[in-house]
Formats: C-alpha cells, sequence, structure tokens
C-alpha cells in the first residue's frame, strides 16, 4: 500500500485503517482487521453478534401497550402482551410489575405463569395497595393460580418475583390472569406492565 501524505503532516491520505496489515508511515496503530473479529462476525459493512454473546444475558422484556379489561370471566388468560421466549437447557429469574384495580372488590385477580413443556416454575406474589401497605405474601412451584385481593375502587401493584429452569423444550414464560370470582365490573389491568427476565445459565 502506498503512503502518501497530506500537505499539512497529517495522516497519510492512502492508509486503509480496516485493513489487516500495518501502514508503514503511521506509529502505534491498532489494526483492526479486514473483518470483525471475536465477538463480532460478517463484514464491517454488515458485522454480525455470534450466537453465544447474541443470546448471552441481555435481559428479555415484555411491556403492556394498553389497558386490559376482563369481565365475567374466571378462566386463565395468557396475556397477549406479558410474554418473553427463552431457550431450552437454560434458568431465568424473571420480575412483573402491573397495576391492577376495579371499581369492586368481588371479582379480585388470579394470576400464573407457564412455561415450555418440562419447565419448573417457583415465584412469589407480593401485592401492595396504594398506600404502599402489605397486603400479602404468596409462595408457590409449578402453574399454581394465586389469588389477589382487591379492594373497592382501588388500584394496586402486583411485584411477582421468580425463577423458571427450563428443560430441552423452548418455548415462552407467560403471565396468565383472569378475575377470581367471574363479575360483571371489570378487572383492569393497566398499561405499562412489565415483565422482565434475566438468563442465568
Amino acid at each position: 500500500m502506498s503512503s502518501s501524505h497530506t500537505s499539512g503532516g497529517g495522516a497519510p491520505t492512502g492508509a486503509d485503517y480496516l485493513v489487516g496489515t500495518a501502514q508503514g508511515a503511521l506509529t502505534a496503530e491498532i489494526v483492526v482487521g479486514a473483518a470483525p473479529a471475536g465477538e463480532l462476525g460478517g463484514t464491517w459493512a454488515a458485522p454480525t453478534v455470534d450466537t453465544v454473546h447474541a443470546g448471552g444475558r441481555h435481559p428479555l422484556t415484555a411491556v403492556k401497550t394498553a389497558d386490559e379489561a376482563l369481565a365475567s370471566d374466571a378462566t386463565l388468560n395468557n396475556d397477549a402482551d406479558l410474554l418473553v421466549a427463552v431457550e431450552a437447557n437454560s434458568r431465568y429469574a424473571f420480575e412483573l410489575y402491573a397495576v391492577v384495580e376495579s371499581a369492586s372488590a368481588t371479582p379480585d385477580i388470579n394470576v400464573a405463569f407457564t412455561g415450555p413443556a418440562g419447565s419448573t416454575l417457583r415465584y412469589s406474589v407480593i401485592s401492595v395497595d396504594e398506600g404502599s401497605t402489605l397486603a400479602g405474601i404468596h409462595a408457590d412451584a409449578g402453574a399454581t393460580t394465586l389469588f389477589t385481593a382487591l379492594a373497592a375502587a382501588s388500584a394496586k401493584g402486583l411485584h411477582i418475583r421468580g425463577t423458571i429452569v427450563v428443560a430441552g423444550t423452548a418455548g415462552n414464560l407467560q403471565f396468565q390472569w383472569s378475575q377470581a370470582t367471574s363479575n360483571a365490573t371489570a378487572t383492569i389491568l393497566r398499561e405499562g406492565a412489565s415483565l422482565i427476565a434475566h438468563k442465568l445459565s
């Protein structure tokens, strides 16, 4: 490669800074190579991340984008927004925060999580009212339904934390919910509810 210089004594105008050979007119340069390497692949024009790091420890997130109301429905439903894809033979810690409310204390809310076939789930639910009074703590395993009471015309925050051990089948960590008692007065899950999962191994 030629080593022409600018008239002002700056960097060589003929240098290719992405070529894996040293430039004789430069000193102490770092040669990055003609193509990405290490955690990167592909080309400099279209780099990729290798499969190990692409599926590594980045958090998985899901957010509810609009209020959802359930009335006269005590059958657990898969929430269309609050789910994340988990890998086979992996472990995750997860956390969900949601605000729920109803104009009546009657319907309350049931919540649960499911995972791919063969998964083991452990989670606890903390129900906190608007005044930050601890209303209850529950601990369960599997896809057991957990009940949370709602005071009339009151919002409550649900803070759920747990772990999932995924066996040989990949799939979704899925949040489910319904009214605890079927009632014409709706139970509402507010927009902004979020689910975050971190891969542990």
